[in-house]
């Protein structure tokens, strides 16, 4: 599996091996990768399509307990309430709130349930045991962006190639001011053709970016699971800590970027 130090690699190769080494270095291209994919981690959990949570289902007879570290990776992002024997509708869930472990008392025989310390421990504010069974959703997206160079991009792999391609796009500027404050006496007349690549590779990264970014626009905005959810609210997105990409609108209108 490619790490970020492969994917870095290849934000270089889109320049085809051609650019002076001294325009453009290793660690330009890592740290605008890890920038571009931190942005796009970011849109994708604020999306309301739960693109990068993983559901743990809570089996236990107790209000209190502790969830396994191999299960609890992540943020507690949400949880429903699953009806045993509800043959009419099999797939009825109701919203569990999550609410800070000290307000639990406040809420008793209400459904709601708190997460605190490390190991990661729940307790419940109803017995859920005697009628259905609780999920909860946790978000690795704060841990994802915590990354170094030989981690997995953690990142959707069918839209690598979009941050990949963005990253280099972004990194043209930086190659310019280098050209422009930094050129080698040798290069002396053949700055002007340099320029130019650099303006061409921009003008052709910028094409196939914005084709990209369309898609990903699809893939943030559709469910690839069939079944219902219910998502996650704009408060619960505020209360996660999430930077708010929308500027107050819906989290799936980015405009142009």
């Amino acid at each position: 599996m490619p790490n970020i130090n492969d994917h870095a690699n290849r934000v270089l190769a889109e320049f085809g091996g051609r650019l002076p080494a001294h325009l453009l270095q290793f660690e330009d291209a890592r740290r605008e990768f890890l920038e571009v994919r931190a942005l796009q981690l970011q849109r994708l959990g604020i999306s309301d399509t739960d693109k990068t949570v993983q559901k743990v289902e809570l089996s236990a007879f107790g209000r209190d307990g502790t969830l396994p570290d191999d299960l609890a990776v992540g943020t507690p992002a949400f949880a429903e309430f699953y009806h045993y024997n509800n043959y009419a509708n099999p797939d009825t869930r109701e919203k569990i709130e999550i609410v800070p472990v000290e307000q639990i008392p406040e809420f008793e025989g209400s459904r709601v349930i708190a997460f605190y310390g490390s190991p990661l421990r729940y307790r419940a504010g109803f017995n859920f045991w005697d009628s259905g069974t609780i999920s909860v959703w946790f978000d690795g997206v704060d841990e994802l962006l915590n990354a170094t160079g030989d981690m997995d991009a953690g990142f959707a792999p069918a839209f690598i190639t979009y941050v990949v391609k963005q990253a280099a796009m972004n990194l043209v500027p930086v190659a310019r001011l280098n050209l422009s404050m930094n050129s080698l006496p040798e290069e002396g007349e053949r700055v002007p053709f340099i320029m130019e690549a650099l303006n061409g590779f921009e003008r052709n990264l910028a094409m196939q970016t914005e084709h990209w970014h369309k898609e990903f626009k699809k893939y943030v905005g559709s469910g690839l699971n069939t079944q219902s959810r219910l998502r996650r609210s704009n408060f619960e997105i505020k209360a996660r800590g999430f930077n708010d990409l929308s500027g107050g609108r819906d989290a799936m209108d980015w405009g142009n970027y």
